[in-house]
């Protein structure tokens, strides 16, 4: 048995890192998701602009976004 290559490795090894690097992956997704629970209490502060108006949003006359 000589499994200290990818290259020479058996199936069963194959098998073995195929398996790990799910499980892995899994694992690595689930923790993500857990992470990203958002909060209802968040609030976000600013104009409403529609998208078919030009608006002027500035403070000063120089910069205008259209």
């Amino acid at each position: 048995m000589t499994n200290h290559s990818l290259i020479n490795a058996d199936g069963k090894t194959h098998a073995k890192i195929a398996f790990l690097a799910l499980a892995v992956s899994a694992v690595f997704m689930a923790l993500i998701s857990a992470s990203s629970v958002t909060k209802s209490d968040v609030r976000v502060a600013g104009p409403v602009i529609k998208a078919n108006a030009i608006v002027k949003v500035a403070a000063s006359d120089r910069g205008v976004i259209r």
